[in-house]
């Protein structure tokens, strides 16, 4: 793909800059969507300006990454989500077509248009030219007008960002799972390999089991390590197989401790039985 597109720098200021999962996904969309007026058709499908075509899963292999020598993909799961995010925050509108996710950037105009930078830089000349009084408050606005912006997808704010959100920046357990598991695969088998979509329906399974993640991890690599002892020369092609694996284990290790609180608990509600004495002698009524 040639030619170049418009981006304000006052994003590095945007709460968007905070989530890169999310600034990576809104960036690859507005990069590639359609620039020209009359638009493109495609498929009988006509994508205007402002627009992009594309698939999920399309996505996800467009978003590759590259970390600690290993390639790394964002889940389907969490593609959706973040464009959820940016649907409701009124960046970009979504239609499902027969050839994928149309996706419509609502400010485009405004992010390939030289006119709004024009008028950015007029004013940053008035407030420059203004006395002290008009300057700070052309600064720093009302606190409300402030937050208004922050959410304010035309990115027209220019704010210090000194916290992260501990929400954006946790780990999804789908992706974490899905992650090792690619690595394991890619350990026995040699070669590159990365979890489909039913793969990733299984882990999403796993999790809503409510299963502790490093608990989950560690019969994962227990699952590879058993199979490859019984099939040296197999392989494990879909998660699905370990999915069985770790619920089965997970259950039995469940039934386990059930049972040594169960015994606990009885083993302290039992008096301990003491013989009588010598020369006792019982009374028994007759």
């Amino acid at each position: 793909m040639s030619g170049a597109f418009l981006m304000s720098r006052e994003i590095f200021g945007h709460e968007i800059w905070q989530d890169v999962a999310k600034f990576r996904i809104f960036f690859y969309i507005v990069g590639n969507a359609v620039f020209s007026e009359r638009g493109v058709t495609k498929g009988g499908i006509h994508i205007g300006r402002g627009q992009y075509l594309r698939s999920y899963r399309n996505i996800r292999e467009d978003l590759l990454y590259v970390e600690k020598n290993a390639e790394k993909y964002y889940s389907l799961h969490t593609i959706k989500n973040k464009i959820d995010e940016l649907t409701k925050e009124g960046a970009l509108t979504v239609e499902e077509t027969k050839l994928g996710t149309l996706f419509t950037v609502v400010n485009y105009q405004h992010y390939q248009g030289f006119e709004a930078y024009k008028k950015d830089e007029v004013q940053q000349e008035r407030n420059s030219n203004g006395t002290p009084t008009e300057q700070q408050t052309n600064s720093n606005g009302t606190a409300t007008e402030q937050q208004r912006n922050n959410k304010n997808y035309v990115i027209n704010a220019k704010q210090d960002i000194t916290t992260t959100s501990t929400a954006d920046s946790a780990i999804d357990p789908v992706d974490e799972i899905a992650n090792r598991f690619s690595d394991l695969r890619t350990a026995y088998e040699g070669r590159p390999a990365h979890p489909n979509m039913k793969d990733y329906e299984a882990i999403a399974r796993i999790v809503a089991r409510g299963m502790p993640l490093p608990q989950t991890i560690q019969l994962l690599e227990q699952c590879f390590s058993e199979h490859n002892q019984r099939e040296p020369n197999g392989a494990i092609k879909s998660f699905v197989y370990c999915e069985k694996y770790i619920a089965d284990h997970f259950e039995r290790l469940q039934a386990a401790e059930t049972a040594r609180q169960t015994a606990k608990s009885t083993s302290a509600n039992v008096r301990q039985f003491k013989p009588k004495q010598d020369g006792y002698q019982y009374d028994y009524g007759f």
